[in-house]
């Protein structure tokens, strides 16, 4: 087994924090969003011509990479917006891809929490670190307030592709114990 695992969820939840709980445990490599997103960003502005083409062969270039290494699995996240058909397409081609590359599944994690705790994490000095087009807070909170108003961001509880999916509300939770929920629900389920 070689699986996937696909930390979604909204802007400022908590996925890359998780992700990094969950590499710690796993030894997955994580490969969060804005690792592409920042590098993308130093040729392109967000969402001009160049800018998904560049985002997008980036993380193919590094899931097929884990796919074909030796490396036990691979942790990624991902805004999903579950309106958007397209962002459908694009986790179910991700996923055939993974599958057909390892003969493994991709393991759909997704995170909720409170709008509160959402606006808290937005203005994290790691988070900030970590993605240096967040630095505006201003700005970056009313992108965050505008996906979530324009967007479907969680599923309420269904995903619209048949992935084995664990969520988890973890407005109160310590990424450590939201890592050790996820471990444990995988080595129950047989995908560990």
């Amino acid at each position: 087994m070689k699986p996937l695992v696909l930390i979604v969820g909204p802007p400022a939840v908590g996925k890359m924090t998780v992700g990094q709980a969950f590499s710690e445990a796993t030894a997955f490599p994580l490969l969060h969003n804005h690792m592409s997103i920042e590098l993308a960003l130093k040729f392109f502005d967000f969402g001009a011509p160049g800018f998904d083409d560049l985002n997008n062969t980036l993380k193919n270039t590094i899931v097929q990479s884990v796919a074909r290494s030796e490396l036990a699995g691979l942790i990624m996240t991902w805004v999903w917006a579950f309106d958007l058909e397209a962002d459908a397409e694009a986790v179910s081609d991700l996923a055939g891809r993974w599958r057909q590359m390892t003969g493994s599944e991709v393991l759909v994690v997704e995170l909720s929490a409170d709008e509160a705790v959402k606006k808290q994490r937005n203005v994290d000095p790691q988070r900030l670190a970590a993605k240096p087009s967040k630095a505006d807070v201003v700005a970056s909170e009313a992108r965050r307030r505008h996906h979530e108003t324009h967007h479907q961001l969680n599923s309420g509880g269904t995903l619209p592709l048949p992935l084995p999916h664990l969520l988890i509300d973890n407005s109160e939770l310590s990424p450590q114990i939201v890592a050790q929920q996820i471990c444990s629900w995988a080595t129950e389920e047989g995908f560990f």
